[in-house]
C-alpha cells in the first residue's frame, strides 16, 4: 500500500486533510486514488494512519482514519550524520541511503577543506535536502523521519557534541577502529559521527576535536571516497551494537 508523509496539522477529529498541490496531484494524478481507496500515512514523529479516502476535491483530498499505530521499528540505537559539505549530488546519496540504513539525524557542516563553502546559497538545497530525506523514509518505510540540519561552521559542531554520548571522528591517521571504541562504552543509546571531506581535517580541526572529547577511528585500509565513509561507518556502528544485521 502507498505511503506519504503528512504532519499533525493534516490530522483531527479522525480526519487527514490533503491541502498541499504537490500531495494532492501525487495522489490523484500519479496514483490515481479513488473515493474508498486505502493508503498509509506517516508523520515523521512516530505515529502512522491507515486511512481511506472519503472525498477528492480539485485542491483538496479527505481522508478517514481507521486505524493508528506506532513505530515498533525504529533501532534502539541513535546515530547522527555529521557530514562535511561535499559535492551536493553526493551529499544527497549520503541523505537517501543513511536515510534508508537507519540515521536519526543529518548534521551538514563547513569544514577547512569543503568543496563547498558558507558563501554560496543553500537555502533552495535545503528544502531540496529534506524532501530527499522524506522521500527516503516513505520509501524505506520508517515511521519516524530523520531530522536534518541546516550547514553549521566547525564552532557550532562542537556546541552540538555536547547532545551526545559519544562523538566519533573518521580520521585517516587514527590506529583504533569503530569496534575497539563502541566495545570501551557499552550500551551507548547516542552516537554522533563525524564524516570529513575528500581532503580529510586539517591539523587543527584534529586538535579542536580532540580537544572536545571525540574519538577518533579508521575505517580500514582503503582511502574511502567521503560519503562511501558516511555509510560504511554508520552501517558498522548499527551492526556492531547489533541493530543491523540479525
Amino acid at each position: 500500500m502507498h505511503r506519504i508523509f503528512i504532519t499533525k496539522e493534516n490530522v483531527k477529529n479522525n480526519l487527514i486533510t490533503i491541502t498541499s498541490k504537490e500531495k494532492v496531484h501525487y495522489l490523484k494524478n500519479v496514483l490515481r486514488l479513488k473515493v474508498l481507496d486505502y493508503i498509509f500515512c506517516f508523520d515523521g514523529k512516530g505515529r502512522e494512519y491507515k486511512a481511506k479516502v472519503l472525498n477528492i476535491g480539485k485542491n483538496i483530498i479527505l481522508l478517514e482514519v481507521i486505524d493508528v499505530s506506532s513505530s515498533l521499528s525504529e533501532l534502539k540505537v541513535r546515530v547522527t550524520i555529521a557530514q562535511s559539505l561535499i559535492k551536493l549530488n553526493r551529499f544527497e546519496f549520503v541523505l537517501q541511503k543513511g536515510t534508508e540504513i537507519g540515521a536519526v539525524g543529518f548534521l551538514p557542516f563547513f569544514s577547512a577543506y569543503s568543496v563547498v563553502k558558507p558563501t554560496e546559497n543553500l537555502e533552495k538545497k535545503f528544502l531540496r535536502w529534506k524532501k530527499i530525506v522524506e522521500e527516503a523514509s516513505k520509501q524505506s518505510k520508517r515511521v519516524v523521519m530523520p531530522t536534518i540540519s541546516f550547514p553549521c561552521d566547525i564552532s557550532k559542531l562542537i556546541l552540538a557534541f555536547n547532545s551526545y554520548e559519544k562523538v566519533l571522528v573518521a580520521y585517516e591517521k587514527s590506529t583504533s577502529s569503530l569496534r575497539k571504541l563502541l566495545n570501551e562504552s557499552k550500551n551507548l543509546k547516542n552516537i554522533l559521527l563525524v564524516i570529513g571531506p575528500e581532503g580529510s581535517f586539517s591539523p587543527s580541526e584534529i586538535d579542536i576535536f580532540s580537544k572536545n572529547k571525540a574519538s577518533f577511528f579508521k575505517l580500514g585500509p582503503n582511502i574511502l571516497r567521503a560519503e562511501t565513509a558516511s555509510l560504511v561507518a554508520l552501517t558498522c556502528v548499527l551492526c556492531l551494537t547489533c541493530q543491523l544485521g540479525g
